[in-house]
């Protein structure tokens, strides 16, 4: 990994099949499962190179502009890079992420990890968790939606 560069990796275990959080999770032009978006904009779906936009909060919220890097429904992972987003709204550049699901004893094992440069000004630790709290509540309202 490049000097400098923090990582950031994060799984919860969910008491579903693989299929079914990869379905809630797997496409990449659909964010709805997360409860920041509010809207996503993806009009190349999970072709690679596709970009989307996501608008965060309520409407007219703050946007971030991702591309997709890698998808695979076979494997239930795609990885993305930010384009382009406000350091004040996510504490990031060089972004790159990979989200994937497996199977883990009789459910599923959600990961989604990070690898990035904090913007000047910013540590790697308050970087670093504001990125653990964007994947935590990801995960808790998917396993909430799975499990009920």
């Amino acid at each position: 990994m490049a000097e400098g560069k923090v990582a950031v990796e994060r799984s919860i275990e969910i008491a579903a099949s693989p299929d079914a959080v990869w379905e809630k999770i797997g496409r990449f032009g659909d964010m709805s499962w997360h409860p920041a978006i509010f809207a996503t904009e993806n009009p190349g779906g999970n072709a690679v190179g596709a970009v989307r936009v996501l608008t965060l909060g309520d409407k007219g919220g703050p946007t971030v502009t991702e591309e997709l890097a890698a998808h695979s429904d076979s494997d239930r992972g795609y990885a993305y890079r930010i384009l382009e987003v406000d350091p004040a709204v996510l504490p990031v550049t060089n972004y790159l992420s990979e989200i994937r699901v497996e199977a883990a004893g009789d459910g599923s094992r959600l990961t989604w990890g990070s690898r990035f440069d904090p913007p000047p000004g910013v540590t790697a630790d308050a970087a670093s968790e504001t990125m653990a709290g964007v994947y935590t509540g990801g995960f808790e309202a998917v396993r909430k939606a799975l499990e009920g």
